[in-house]
């Protein structure tokens, strides 16, 4: 599991330890674990809003509305990260490929030239893989991406 991936995994951790902790706060302080604060890693923008999209969504198995301090505003990372669960939910092989997956979402829902991957599928990834996402809730992700 990359990086950004273990931060995710270890946020979640962190709220389920303490349910009264923010998801923005448990993520900062599961990327300063891992990255250290002596590093500008633990604050890059794109994994944090894909994990903070999919708490907001409520795809986080033990992550409930009261967890979350301050909703997303229109957020792109938070898009892709919903694509990609309803890709995930119809073919869970991309979990272990997660550059695929970024293709896919490009390819086949987005329709214009990719962006560089910005490790938001390693978030996505690393929740899918270690059992965090909440399927029973995946029908609303395609009523909200429109996939079917």
């Amino acid at each position: 599991m990359k990086k950004y991936g273990k931060v995710a995994v270890l946020a979640v951790q962190k709220i389920h330890q303490d349910k009264n902790i923010y998801t923005i706060d448990a993520w900062t302080q599961a990327a300063i674990e891992i990255f250290t604060a002596q590093t500008t890693r633990h604050k890059k923008a794109c994994p944090k809003s894909t994990f903070l999209g999919l708490c907001e969504a409520g795809l986080i198995k033990g992550i409930s509305s009261e967890n979350i301090k301050n909703n997303l505003r229109k957020d792109t990372n938070k898009q892709y990260a919903l694509i990609a669960i309803s890709i995930l939910k119809s073919d869970p092989s991309f979990a272990e490929r997660p550059l695929e997956l970024w293709k896919e979402i490009w390819n086949e829902h987005i329709k214009e030239n990719p962006i560089s991957h910005n490790f938001q599928m390693d978030v996505v990834t690393a929740l899918w893989n270690n059992d965090l996402i909440n399927t029973a809730t995946t029908s609303l992700v395609d009523d909200l991406v429109g996939v079917n």
